[in-house]
């Protein structure tokens, strides 16, 4: 039974506060190299001179075949193929744990029936007004121009010294 060869993953969508984007982390990793973070084609093309192969990178295994990789066809570098759709879906596990991005991003008129709910503060500071701070010093009051409702938006909390090397060693393992 022949091996199937495998297959770069297609690039997926992550909605961070704001704006859409598109991840796409098959590309070769060395920054002297012309094809450094341009992205792998994701369909199969023929295979020998045809307009329809890569020509950047091509699909190759290493470690006796257990590990998929793409070799840059410039610099010969062999970064392994990971998948686009777990990496969206731990930015968003951290983006909604963790609150990675400012409040302000995130926090909008809490004014259901308000034009600006869901409108982020950060985004949107024109139809905003500061409105001075809590009684415990935590944060800012932001008033609705269109409604009058206030929000308060309090600053992050910071992690404790035992505690940050924990986020410092999951975010370089994510980024690896």
């Amino acid at each position: 039974m022949a091996k199937k060869k495998p297959r770069v993953p297609l690039p997926a969508k992550v909605v961070l506060p704001g704006t859409e984007r598109t991840i796409q982390v098959n590309h070769c990793k060395m920054p002297h190299c012309s094809n450094f973070g341009v992205p792998a084609r994701t369909r199969h093309g023929k295979t020998g001179p045809s307009a329809n192969r890569d020509m950047r990178y091509k699909v190759h295994s290493t470690s006796k075949g257990q590990i998929p990789a793409i070799r840059c066809k410039e610099c010969k570098d062999l970064p392994p193929i990971k998948s686009n759709a777990s990496i969206v879906s731990e930015v968003e596990r951290l983006t909604e744990l963790s609150s990675i991005w400012s409040l302000e991003e995130s926090t909008g008129c809490g004014n259901l029936a308000c034009d600006n709910h869901a409108r982020p503060i950060a985004f949107h500071s024109k139809e905003y007004r500061k409105r001075g701070k809590p009684a415990s010093g935590n944060g800012h009051y932001y008033q609705c121009k269109r409604c009058g409702r206030r929000t308060l938006v309090s600053d992050p909390v910071r992690l404790h010294d035992d505690n940050r090397r924990y986020a410092v060693d999951l975010l370089a393992r994510v980024a690896n």
